[in-house]
């Protein structure tokens, strides 16, 4: 008599086999940052990126070879740098991108023009806006891009990873003194960021305080004066590192100042600090070190 088990492993095999198809097939459906749904009948497997930043987020989910275009300056990995261009990310190319025949294009909804990814959405070509500006918003958008592309366990594994090295960096900041800091965007016109925009919640996160944390656009323009009163121990930049030296000796003409008496002038890779990104841990870990500099 035959055992029943011979029986029984081929019939589970066989459901096995059905249950993968059938997830194989099923939608794929995630809210963008704009709260709107998207649906994907499979992994997206021929994507565009219009900025820098979701470039370089979609190579972290192991998504990189499934990008088929991508704006100007996204050079990160090495990889990125040979992409094929569509435009920059305040200007794209539509016949380019039409071209590239994608089946998901990403934006940056507060970054790309509202016209030109209006158009793209009329194309009916799948679109995904993305806006971080969080911590937890980084680790949602390398969940979601996990999931859109069919790296789910890649882009929660290092969603996970990045909000625990947040976690970690927070407790061992988050009792120590306060310091005043100015985190410079542009020289002319006197440009910096307010308490919303990431460079703001990290500085914060190290226990800095920013001093124009308080003002409502995202990224001010301040007064040279304003600043002298606001008197900061610590004075941030992201310009290029060979232009420190000049950068410097123009803030050394106000001697008064906490930060230029204690020569806490410092310059951090801009990629590590204005781009929403796994490697704004490492900025993070190089703002604080360089803000608890003012502690000692």
């Amino acid at each position: 008599m035959l055992n029943h088990r011979h029986f029984a492993l081929p019939r589970l095999f066989a459901y096995w086999v059905m249950l993968s198809s059938t997830m194989a097939i099923a939608d794929l459906t995630e809210v963008d940052d704009t709260q709107q749904t998207l649906t994907l009948k499979r992994p997206a497997q021929r994507i565009i990126s219009l900025a820098p930043h979701i470039t370089e987020l979609l190579f972290s989910v192991s998504a990189g070879r499934q990008i088929v275009g991508a704006v100007s300056y996204s050079d990160y990995p090495e990889a990125a740098k040979a992409l094929p261009r569509v435009g920059g990310y305040t200007r794209f190319d539509m016949e380019q991108i039409i071209s590239l025949q994608p089946d998901l294009i990403i934006g940056w909804h507060s970054g790309n023009p509202r016209s030109q990814l209006a158009y793209v959405q009329s194309l009916n070509i799948p679109l995904f806006r993305s806006n971080p500006t969080t911590f937890l918003d980084i680790a949602h958008t390398l969940r979601r891009f996990g999931v859109l592309t069919g790296h789910a366990q890649a882009g929660q594994r290092l969603a996970q990873d990045f909000l625990q090295r947040v976690r970690v960096l927070q407790q061992r900041y988050e009792a120590r003194s306060s310091v005043r800091v100015f985190y410079e965007v542009w020289r002319q016109p006197l440009l910096t960021v307010n308490g919303t925009h990431i460079i703001s919640r990290v500085i914060a996160l190290c226990g800095g305080e920013n001093i124009y944390h308080e003002l409502p656009s995202l990224t001010p323009t301040v007064s040279l004066e304003s600043i002298l009163v606001r008197r900061p121990e610590v004075i941030l930049t992201s310009i290029a590192q060979d232009q420190m030296d000049e950068w410097q000796t123009r803030w050394q003409v106000f001697p008064d100042l906490p930060a230029v008496q204690r020569q806490l002038l410092f310059n951090i890779n801009p990629d590590y600090v204005q781009r929403p990104t796994y490697r704004l841990l490492q900025g993070m870990d190089v703002m604080c070190q360089r803000i608890d500099q003012a502690r000692l």
